[in-house]
């Protein structure tokens, strides 16, 4: 809840911001290359499987 509110606060600033960095992905990138790319290929399996189950709903 607090990271929306942050998101919305900043860009009502208007201020974009970096996500990649501010969630410690580059830093996880650097120094856990293959859970970085697992916890990738499960948010990418789960975006598909929700993107697929909304459109055949339809």
């Amino acid at each position: 809840m607090n990271v929306g509110e942050g998101l919305l606060e900043d860009l009502a600033h208007g201020h974009v911001p970096n996500l990649f960095r501010e969630m410690g992905m580059a830093s996880e990138w650097r120094h856990n290359r293959a859970g970085f790319i697992r916890k990738a290929a499960i948010a990418g399996a789960v975006t598909a499987l929700a993107v697929y189950l909304l459109r055949r709903r339809n």
